[in-house]
């Protein structure tokens, strides 16, 4: 830090810093409208299936009784928690993404000789999503 400041190197090195931050805080509200939209699919995507269904059993010529209806409610509200997780599952996703990226930078930063890197060699994979 003294160095910067006898050589009168402050305001580049802010410059730097708010160029930085402006980056950072663009990725965080990225994140944050992500996570809005995970919010907003968490609470409306059961009441519009259980809509569109019963919807569509009507157009379909079907008569909608109340035990046809209460038996499917009960089937929607099992279906129910595999739905609450999913935005869960995106988000830990992109979070495993961003770690294996940065895992991966800091790999090919030692493997070229760059102050930085890691000390061992990584090697790190993931089974595709059609695996899964």
């Amino acid at each position: 830090m003294e160095a910067v400041k006898t050589a009168a190197w402050e305001g580049a090195f802010v410059a730097r810093i708010l160029v930085q931050r402006n980056r950072e805080l663009a990725l965080l509200w990225s994140g944050f409208k992500v996570a809005a939209a995970n919010s907003l699919l968490l609470q409306t995507v059961p009441t519009l299936v259980m809509v569109a269904t019963f919807s569509l059993y009507v157009l379909l010529g079907h008569e909608l009784s109340a035990a046809t209806a209460f038996t499917a409610l009960a089937l929607f509200s099992v279906l129910r928690a595999p739905l609450f997780m999913l935005p869960q599952v995106v988000q830990q996703a992109t979070s495993a993404s961003v770690a294996l990226r940065r895992l991966e930078v800091g790999a090919v930063r030692e493997s070229s000789g760059m102050e930085g890197g890691m000390t061992a060699r990584l090697s790190l994979t993931l089974p595709s999503a059609d695996a899964l």
